[in-house]
Protein backbone atom coordinates (compact mmCIF):
# COMPACT_ATOMS: atom_id res chain seq x y z
CA UNK A 1 0.00 0.00 0.00
CA UNK A 2 1.11 3.26 -0.91
CA UNK A 3 0.32 5.87 2.33
CA UNK A 4 0.50 9.70 1.62
CA UNK A 5 1.23 11.55 4.95
CA UNK A 6 0.96 15.40 5.18
CA UNK A 7 1.76 17.50 8.03
CA UNK A 8 0.34 20.91 8.20
CA UNK A 9 1.99 24.09 8.57
CA UNK A 10 3.12 27.26 7.51
CA UNK A 11 6.22 27.63 4.75
CA UNK A 12 9.60 30.00 5.84
CA UNK A 13 11.57 30.66 8.88
CA UNK A 14 8.80 33.51 10.44
CA UNK A 15 6.70 30.88 11.26
CA UNK A 16 9.13 27.71 11.84
CA UNK A 17 8.12 27.83 15.85
CA UNK A 18 4.58 28.56 15.70
CA UNK A 19 2.11 26.48 17.22
CA UNK A 20 0.21 25.93 13.47
CA UNK A 21 3.13 24.29 12.27
CA UNK A 22 3.88 20.96 14.97
CA UNK A 23 3.00 19.31 11.67
CA UNK A 24 6.04 20.41 10.49
CA UNK A 25 7.67 19.34 13.24
CA UNK A 26 6.11 15.77 12.94
CA UNK A 27 7.39 15.29 9.42
CA UNK A 28 10.67 15.97 10.59
CA UNK A 29 10.39 13.14 13.36
CA UNK A 30 9.07 10.84 11.20
CA UNK A 31 11.78 11.83 8.10
CA UNK A 32 14.73 11.05 11.11
CA UNK A 33 13.23 8.45 12.53
CA UNK A 34 12.76 6.60 9.30
CA UNK A 35 15.68 7.36 7.77
CA UNK A 36 14.56 8.81 4.71
CA UNK A 37 16.60 10.77 2.27
CA UNK A 38 16.98 14.61 2.65
CA UNK A 39 13.72 16.87 1.80
CA UNK A 40 13.21 17.40 -2.12
CA UNK A 41 11.11 20.98 -3.38
CA UNK A 42 8.37 19.82 -5.98
CA UNK A 43 5.97 21.66 -6.98
CA UNK A 44 4.21 23.45 -4.15
CA UNK A 45 5.73 20.92 -1.16
CA UNK A 46 8.60 19.22 0.31
CA UNK A 47 8.43 15.67 0.01
CA UNK A 48 10.72 12.56 1.38
CA UNK A 49 9.78 8.98 0.53
CA UNK A 50 10.82 5.35 1.95
CA UNK A 51 9.51 2.17 2.59
CA UNK A 52 8.59 0.74 6.45
CA UNK A 53 7.70 -2.57 6.94
CA UNK A 54 7.23 -3.16 2.88
CA UNK A 55 4.59 -0.01 2.97
CA UNK A 56 6.21 3.03 0.62
CA UNK A 57 5.65 5.67 2.23
CA UNK A 58 5.60 9.73 1.10
CA UNK A 59 5.68 12.50 3.27
CA UNK A 60 4.80 16.06 2.31
CA UNK A 61 5.57 19.46 3.98
CA UNK A 62 3.14 21.52 1.30
CA UNK A 63 5.32 25.10 0.88
CA UNK A 64 1.40 27.04 0.51
CA UNK A 65 0.68 28.95 3.11
CA UNK A 66 -2.37 26.61 5.53
CA UNK A 67 -5.09 27.53 4.20
CA UNK A 68 -3.97 26.75 1.02
CA UNK A 69 -2.68 23.02 1.59
CA UNK A 70 -5.16 21.35 -0.63
CA UNK A 71 -2.61 23.19 -3.40
CA UNK A 72 0.05 20.77 -2.39
CA UNK A 73 -2.38 17.69 -1.97
CA UNK A 74 -4.13 17.85 -5.23
CA UNK A 75 -1.37 16.68 -7.55
CA UNK A 76 -0.56 13.92 -4.87
CA UNK A 77 -4.29 12.55 -5.33
CA UNK A 78 -3.93 12.67 -8.80
CA UNK A 79 -0.56 10.50 -8.73
CA UNK A 80 -1.45 8.47 -6.08
CA UNK A 81 -5.42 8.29 -6.38
CA UNK A 82 -5.69 5.20 -4.34
CA UNK A 83 -3.06 6.27 -1.43
CA UNK A 84 -4.06 6.16 2.12
CA UNK A 85 -3.67 9.66 2.83
CA UNK A 86 -2.60 10.51 6.56
CA UNK A 87 -2.89 14.30 7.57
CA UNK A 88 -1.15 15.73 10.69
CA UNK A 89 -1.81 18.76 12.29
CA UNK A 90 -2.42 20.97 15.00
CA UNK A 91 -6.07 21.11 17.51
CA UNK A 92 -7.00 23.49 19.42
CA UNK A 93 -9.85 21.67 21.59
CA UNK A 94 -7.02 18.77 23.13
CA UNK A 95 -5.05 19.51 25.65
CA UNK A 96 -1.10 20.38 24.88
CA UNK A 97 0.75 17.63 23.37
CA UNK A 98 -2.05 15.29 23.36
CA UNK A 99 -2.25 13.16 20.34
CA UNK A 100 -5.37 11.56 18.86
CA UNK A 101 -5.89 9.41 15.54
CA UNK A 102 -9.10 9.90 13.78
CA UNK A 103 -10.95 9.30 10.71
CA UNK A 104 -12.59 11.98 8.58
CA UNK A 105 -15.17 14.48 9.68
CA UNK A 106 -15.60 17.92 9.41
CA UNK A 107 -12.32 20.54 9.42
CA UNK A 108 -13.97 22.28 12.45
CA UNK A 109 -12.57 25.52 11.03
CA UNK A 110 -9.09 24.50 10.56
CA UNK A 111 -8.48 26.38 7.25
CA UNK A 112 -5.81 23.97 6.43
CA UNK A 113 -8.15 20.96 6.58
CA UNK A 114 -11.10 22.95 4.70
CA UNK A 115 -8.00 23.30 1.76
CA UNK A 116 -7.66 19.74 1.96
CA UNK A 117 -11.38 18.67 2.11
CA UNK A 118 -11.37 20.26 -1.17
CA UNK A 119 -9.38 17.48 -2.99
CA UNK A 120 -9.47 14.60 -0.65
CA UNK A 121 -13.16 14.93 0.62
CA UNK A 122 -13.53 14.52 4.79
CA UNK A 123 -13.13 11.09 4.52
CA UNK A 124 -9.09 10.65 5.19
CA UNK A 125 -7.20 9.86 8.14
CA UNK A 126 -5.87 12.24 10.83
CA UNK A 127 -3.39 12.88 13.74
CA UNK A 128 -4.15 15.81 15.77
CA UNK A 129 -1.38 17.20 18.06
CA UNK A 130 -3.17 19.11 20.65
CA UNK A 131 -1.86 22.83 21.38
CA UNK A 132 -4.81 24.26 23.99
CA UNK A 133 -7.37 26.35 22.89
CA UNK A 134 -6.80 30.60 24.16
CA UNK A 135 -9.01 31.92 26.68
CA UNK A 136 -10.00 34.15 24.50
CA UNK A 137 -11.93 32.93 21.66
CA UNK A 138 -11.59 36.28 19.80
CA UNK A 139 -7.85 35.28 20.23
CA UNK A 140 -7.02 31.87 17.97
CA UNK A 141 -5.76 33.30 14.96
CA UNK A 142 -3.41 35.35 16.83
CA UNK A 143 -2.62 32.13 19.24
CA UNK A 144 -1.96 29.71 16.31
CA UNK A 145 0.38 31.73 14.84
CA UNK A 146 2.70 32.86 17.78
CA UNK A 147 5.32 30.27 19.50
CA UNK A 148 5.08 27.92 22.10
CA UNK A 149 6.31 28.71 25.44
CA UNK A 150 8.92 26.47 26.50
CA UNK A 151 7.17 24.22 28.54
CA UNK A 152 4.93 23.72 26.13
CA UNK A 153 7.32 23.02 23.36
CA UNK A 154 9.39 20.87 25.47
CA UNK A 155 6.01 18.68 25.70
CA UNK A 156 5.58 18.78 22.50
CA UNK A 157 8.83 17.53 21.65
CA UNK A 158 8.86 14.50 23.97
CA UNK A 159 5.38 14.22 22.49
CA UNK A 160 6.54 13.66 18.85
CA UNK A 161 8.34 10.33 20.40
CA UNK A 162 5.36 8.71 21.18
CA UNK A 163 3.59 10.23 17.63
CA UNK A 164 6.65 7.69 15.62
CA UNK A 165 5.54 4.62 17.80
CA UNK A 166 1.83 5.55 16.46
CA UNK A 167 3.20 5.62 13.10
CA UNK A 168 5.07 2.57 13.35
CA UNK A 169 2.16 0.90 14.49
CA UNK A 170 -0.11 1.75 12.09
CA UNK A 171 1.66 1.11 8.78
CA UNK A 172 2.35 -2.61 10.44
CA UNK A 173 -1.18 -2.74 10.52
Amino acid sequence: MQWIIVGLGNPGKAYANHRHNVGFWAMDALQKHWMFPNWISKKEALLTQGVVENQKILLCCPQTYMNLSGQAVAPLYRHYPNARFLVIHDELDLPCAEIRLKQGGSARGHNGLKSIHTVLGPDYDRIRIGIDRPADKNAVSDYVLHSFHPAEREKILASLDRLTDIMDSLVRA
